[in-house]
């Protein structure tokens, strides 16, 4: 670790060397935020905004968590002409995808934060700003993913956009088919039991094809001297996987799931004066169906969960803008959330019982907050605030429990030039619980059963954040940070009862999250067109293992992720070509009775060209993983507690991934 930093810090004097007298070219008149016009883009092959956002010097895009409950804090980091896309099943990608980069008019880059703009908790957010002229476009996608094994993928959509003066109408309709899991391919199992042959499987592993069908429907007008959008989407998805081990185990995995999701969301923004009113509505369902089995000689272990979830909000935002250099804003977010589920074990014929195998569960959730965001000098801002939260989880057959959280927030940045910007962050955020952690779960090839737990809490992190953000050569920038997270009741895996284990709270834990972006443009160096673009993120944790005590990384934390990235824009043949590598990871889960990691090295290879002869069509192919990788399973697992009982057995998967194109035709009418 010391000697990357060393390699990097070093990395970070000589552009700073190389780079003083060039500041960024696109900075606009206000401190801290950064513009970039369409014209920035000219020259380079993309199609859609969120193809222009990966092309935004030091910009690391962030997506809808869906994963989070509530609208506050799920949003990524891009807005749509100042406002955050009210949609959470329609991800905030699937929505930047839909944008042609011809109605876009300019990128603007807001660094620590800027008059009227929702940051929605972030230091860095991206306005993708429109074009105000009449247009009407018909986008029609066919796509097909060919296999190393042969079998194909295909896919297709058809969109509709149009503006009339104010007006704009979506309509979208897709055929989803890709693959889900990067672990395809054939490989072997070592098994090795104690005073035991060892055993060696020759087996067959697909990793979850993921196919579906989606509709999207959006519109966006004048109404009552405000604006007003709406947007609607329907989605199913299956996942399929299967493992097979032959000979001597002759064991099968299946794994089916379907997921079926309805949504439909509203935004209303109106402006009286200097003050500024908008209202959110969302609803949410969705139905979740899963099936695993385990089926070998003599042993047959089916799991089988059925659950329905709704989530209905309501959010009010306030924002006064008394003069250019002060916001101040305050908002209320209300929440409903329910969960009915049922689950169900059967071993060799025989019913287990399991712990909240049929939860029926309703949270209601209300937050508050107030902030102010103050530019108090020319190169200084500070943005401050709190939330308070309250919830009240109430759970058939337990005891009503209810949540109360404070959730103070400090950001200041200074730009001591106008191509630098510091930022120090400190936040106190607590983590919304997942209904599926109440719920049964299993995964029979990896980790077994899981209980569900209704006694979880959500988990509260301090973070501690440094940022520095220099831009250099006009299209170079290079980000440097560091998070520090003190967490209590962190959710992992903990003893449930039974034997079995599930999703709980940990005590106390850390997190140190190093986090390094780099793009430099080449033309300096006499490559034209050329961009170096490395990036990594390192995070090192300490948790202490509720079974053993020891100190050891959060569950299923990868330990760090680094990518080159090589991008290559050739005008005359109008197309460009993007070369990605991503080196070797590791990802370890801490069970009661088990210790497994995923492992993948010794890198990932893809290769992509895109071709655009002429303005409304676009040729995309890829070559994925045509440098093969080693997709590896290690597993440990133990006859009882780890902290107790010997080793029972000790398996190692070794699969070699398949190479596989991928093949896109987007023609625009």
């Amino acid at each position: 670790m010391s000697f990357i930093f060393r390699s990097l810090l070093a990395t970070l004097v000589t552009v700073l060397v190389f780079g003083l007298g060039n500041p960024a070219a696109h900075a606009a008149e206000e401190v801290g935020v950064l513009v970039y016009p369409a014209s920035y883009f000219d020259g380079i092959e993309l199609n859609t905004v969120r193809d222009m956002i990966k092309r935004v010097p030091g910009f690391v895009f962030i997506d809808t968590d869906t994963s989070k409950r509530g609208f506050g804090e799920a949003s990524g980091n891009v807005l749509v002409d100042s406002v955050r896309p009210s949609s959470k099943t329609d991800t905030l990608g699937s929505v930047l995808d839909r944008i042609p980069r011809s109605r876009v008019d300019r990128i603007e880059i807001i660094r620590g934060s800027a008059p009227g703009i929702d940051m929605q908790g972030q230091t860095v957010v991206a306005n993708v700003i429109l074009k105000r002229v009449d247009e009407t476009q018909i986008i029609a996608t066919l796509a097909d993913t060919i296999y190393g094994d042969g079998h194909q993928g295909p896919a297709a959509s058809i969109e509709f956009n149009s503006r009339i003066g104010e007006n704009t109408y979506g309509l979208r309709f897709s055929r989803i088919n890709e693959l889900d899991d990067d672990s395809a391919g054939n490989g072997t199992r070592t098994l090795i039991v104690p005073g035991q042959p060892i055993v060696i499987d020759a087996s067959h592993h697909r990793g979850a094809e993921k196919a579906g069908y989606g509709f999207n429907a959006s519109l966006s007008r004048p109404l009552l001297e405000g604006a007003f959008s709406a947007n609607l989407t329907l989605q199913q998805t299956t996942f399929n996987s299967s493992v097979f081990f032959d000979a001597p185990s002759a064991a099968r995995f299946p794994d089916n799931h379907k997921v079926r999701s309805a949504e439909a969301g509203a935004n209303w923004d109106r402006t009286f004066g200097a003050v500024e009113l908008t209202l959110v509505g969302l609803q949410r369902l969705e139905r979740n169906e899963y099936f695993n089995a385990s089926i070998s000689s003599g042993s047959t272990q089916v799991f089988n969960s059925v659950s329905d979830t709704s989530e209905s909000i309501l959010r009010g935002t306030l924002r006064y803008i008394p003069s250019q250099t002060l916001t101040l804003e305050s908002g209320l977010e209300a929440d409903y959330n329910t969960l009915d589920g049922h689950s169900s074990f059967i071993s060799n014929g025989t019913a287990i019982a399991l712990p909240a195998a049929d939860p029926k569960v309703n949270e209601k959730r209300g937050e508050a907050n107030i902030q102010a965001s103050w530019k108090f000098a020319p190169d200084w801002s500070l943005e401050a605030g709190t939330r308070f939260e309250y919830s009240a989880i109430a759970a058939h057959g337990v005891p009503s429990r209810d949540f109360s959280f404070v959730k103070p927030r400090l950001l200041l940045s200074w730009e001591p030039m106008p191509n630098m910007q510091l930022r120090a962050r400190a936040e106190k955020m607590v983590g919304q619980l997942d209904f599926k952690n109440f719920i049964a779960s299993s995964s029979f090839s990896t980790n077994g059963i899981s209980a569900g737990n209704l006694a979880i809490k959500p988990d509260q992190r301090w973070q501690f954040e440094g940022d520095a953000e220099y831009h250099f050569w006009g299209k170079g920038a290079l980000v440097l940070s560091y998070t520090r997270e003190n967490i209590t009741d962190l959710v992992d895996f903990i003893p449930i009862g039974g034997g079995l284990d599930g999703p709980g709270n940990i005590p106390k834990a850390t997190n140190n999250i190093y986090n390094i972006e780099l793009s430099m443009p080449l033309d300096r160096l006499g490559w034209d067109g050329g961009t170096f673009k490395p990036s990594l993120i390192w995070k090192d944790a300490t948790v202490p293992d509720p079974v053993t005590g020891e100190i050891r990384q959060i569950s299923n934390q990868q330990d760090r992720k680094l990518v080159f990235n090589f991008l290559q824009d050739i005008p005359d043949w109008h197309s460009s070509v993007t070369l990605t590598m991503q080196t070797a990871f590791k990802r370890p889960n801490f069970r009661i009775a088990q210790v497994n990691a995923i492992q993948l090295r010794p890198f990932y290879v893809e290769l992509d060209w895109d071709y655009k002869p002429q303005p409304d069509l676009d040729l995309q192919i890829k070559l994925q993983n045509f440098v093969p990788y080693q997709y590896d399973l290690t597993q440990f697992n133990y006859a009882g507690p780890r902290n107790l009982s010997p080793l029972a057995s000790y398996q190692l998967e070794h699969n070699h991934s398949e190479a596989r194109v991928f093949l896109q035709l987007r023609k625009t009418f």
